[in-house]
């Protein structure tokens, strides 16, 4: 992909969330998580991201989110022992409702309004690079963005990652047969998003054209690969965080007609029949390693697809997905790394 068609695409998606923004900072939701940012401990992390975190023993470490809208998550991380350094989307509004809800929280967090991928030249690195649900399918060169991700973290930094499984892509949840496949998992036109983007599961009317990005679990990976970022772990989930209308696929057995464990037909009239082997997302972890002759790679586990397009082609995606981690390894010499990155907004 073209540098210009690049910022294009870029563009569209920074005037389709500026014009989305007004629905995230009104009604009741949006009181709430304000009076709730104030509090000592504050999170909207759920257990499976704050698990994945705590883990990775990152107290007193500095922490950039790309794609961070509202901050929301950042700010979250506070209550972790992490430092919350730096949120940076293209949005200047999300930013503007971020801003508050750090003030409200008290947090010396930095905002930085910013195409992904033209980030300046003096931000710093950082000991964490979150990543969250309904980022990649925005990205229309998945390559550039994970390299720019890659320079973002310093040595010993982690990149993680926990977004939709794209597997989910290949469903549409308000068609006539939402069990079904409607799509190509390995489809590579963009799709166009004309709805205005919220995660209530309403219909909000029309918005400005933004672009949603089909990424294969493969292309994922390799991305993360050729960054200079080695896989250390892939993790799928049964759960789904994207928005309302996707709950019909969480813990879906793939026949609807199979029988259930004790032999019974299942019955579809109160929704689909449960299994903790269905797929809605997924966790990677990866380390990236120095060598005398620049950054090797290891790739551990991911055989299944991952998911998130947003609604109408469809709304915004949300569900989980993965950890990435920087370290030193033997030098032999001068040292080389392979990528240098760049963004674009939630």
């Amino acid at each position: 992909m073209t540098r210009k068609s690049t910022s294009a695409y870029t563009a569209a998606n920074r005037a389709a969330w500026e014009a989305s923004a007004p629905l995230h900072a009104q009604g009741t939701q949006w009181e709430h998580l304000l009076a709730q940012a104030a509090h000592p401990g504050f999170s909207v992390l759920d257990q499976t991201l704050t698990d994945k975190l705590r883990r990775l023993d990152l107290v007193e470490r500095t922490a950039v989110q790309v794609g961070c809208n509202n901050a929301r998550e950042l700010l979250s991380l506070a209550s972790l022992g992490i430092v919350p350094k730096l949120g940076i989307d293209q949005s200047r509004a999300f930013l503007s409702q971020a801003q508050r809800l750090a003030d409200a929280s008290g947090a010396r967090t930095r905002f930085l309004e910013a195409d992904i991928y033209a980030l300046p030249a003096d931000i710093g690195t950082f000991d964490l690079c979150l990543i969250t649900i309904g980022v990649l399918n925005w990205m229309p060169d998945l390559p550039a963005f994970f390299r720019i991700l890659s320079g973002l973290l310093a040595d010993g930094g982690r990149l993680v990652i926990y977004e939709t499984h794209p597997f989910l892509e290949v469903f549409d949840p308000e068609g006539a047969t939402p069990y079904e496949p409607a799509f190509s998992y390995f489809e590579t036109q963009p799709q166009k998003v004309d709805e205005a983007i919220a995660y209530d599961g309403q219909d909000h009317g029309k918005g400005e054209t933004g672009y949603w990005f089909l990424h294969p679990l493969g292309e994922i990976l390799t991305s993360c690969a050729k960054a200079g970022l080695t896989i250390m772990e892939l993790e799928e989930y049964p759960h789904s965080i994207r928005e309302p209308e996707y709950d019909l696929y969480q813990g879906r057995r793939s026949d609807p007609d199979e029988l259930l464990p004790d032999g019974r037909e299942a019955d579809l009239s109160m929704g689909p029949p449960r299994s903790e082997n269905a797929m809605a997302g997924y966790a990677i972890a990866c380390q990236t390693t120095w060598t005398a002759l620049g950054a090797t790679w290891t790739a551990l586990g991911g055989l299944f697809p991952s998911s998130g397009r947003p609604t109408g082609c469809r709304r915004a995606a949300r569900a989980p997905f993965g950890m990435l981690r920087r370290s030193t390894a033997a030098r032999l010499g001068p040292l080389r790394h392979v990528g240098n990155p760049a963004l674009c907004g939630q």
